[in-house]
């Protein structure tokens, strides 16, 4: 995005008996605020998407198991009886 965006120091922390500053996030101008918080959204509407389909590949990798246990079981039941 190009925006320059240093570290927001949120306080300090006690560090081998010294005062350090502790970073958490990013400072930025507020001009640019909308544009970064777009960005953001899109990002995490891609990560949804990503996991979604993950979830949907693994679902149908299940059902191909289960119907190929189900398809060996009715193989071997027509071949060997039911086993009774």
């Amino acid at each position: 995005l190009g925006i320059d965006a240093p570290k927001a120091i949120v306080g300090f922390e006690r560090t081998e008996g010294r005062f350090v500053p502790k970073h958490d996030g990013v400072v930025i101008c507020e001009a640019f605020s909308e544009s970064l918080l777009l960005a953001a959204e899109a990002l995490v509407e891609e990560k949804r998407r990503e996991q979604q389909d993950a979830l949907v590949k693994k679902a149908r990798g299940l059902w191909q198991v289960l119907l190929t246990a189900l398809r060996t079981k009715e193989t071997l039941e027509q071949r060997w009886g039911t086993g009774e």
